[in-house]
């Protein structure tokens, strides 16, 4: 049997922009057979990549490959069209979560946390080797609240006033 060296993702809803994307073969994914989870997204042979189930009033989704790792492969004006982004950003809006500051670069991770005075802790994480400028946005008005560079694999945290900053 010829060993593949890329499969190309079918999938629907939620992980929708995920669909026809290419990778590469051979990299970290766990092969699941789910019982109550939805699958949204497979490879070429029907493995799950990636998974939705109802816990309570809510919902988790599993991903069982690493497509992050892909993201260095793009050039830095491609990187806002990464696929894993519309994913994320799907996640958020079928949860109804609203968020008062947003990241559009998916090279970083944006971990937000509201005191009850209004103060906003704002944590960033590249998950790429290099440095990465970028901007804090609110999403309700799409204006920049705050425009930040992270080192490569670094973390910056940032306190604000409010979201309205």
């Amino acid at each position: 049997m010829k060993k593949r060296e890329s499969f190309k993702v079918r999938a629907e809803d939620i992980a929708q922009g995920l669909d026809g994307l290419e990778l590469p073969a051979g990299g970290s994914q766990l092969v699941l057979r789910p019982i109550s989870a939805k699958v949204m997204a497979t490879d070429s042979e029907g493995i799950p990549l990636v998974l939705v189930n109802r816990l309570g009033k809510g919902k988790t989704c599993f991903i069982s490959c690493t497509f992050d790792c892909l993201m260095e492969e793009f050039k830095p004006e491609e990187v806002g069209v990464f696929p894993m982004h519309s994913l994320y950003r799907n996640l958020t809006k079928e949860n109804k979560r609203r968020l008062p500051l947003e990241c559009l670069d998916p090279r970083i991770e944006l971990n937000i946390r509201e005191h009850r005075d209004g103060r906003i802790l704002a944590i960033l994480i590249n998950h790429s080797r290099f440095e990465v400028q970028t901007s804090l946005i609110e999403p309700e008005t799409n204006k920049q609240a705050e425009k930040i560079n992270v080192e490569g694999c670094g973390v910056e945290i940032r306190e604000l006033s409010s979201a309205k900053t």
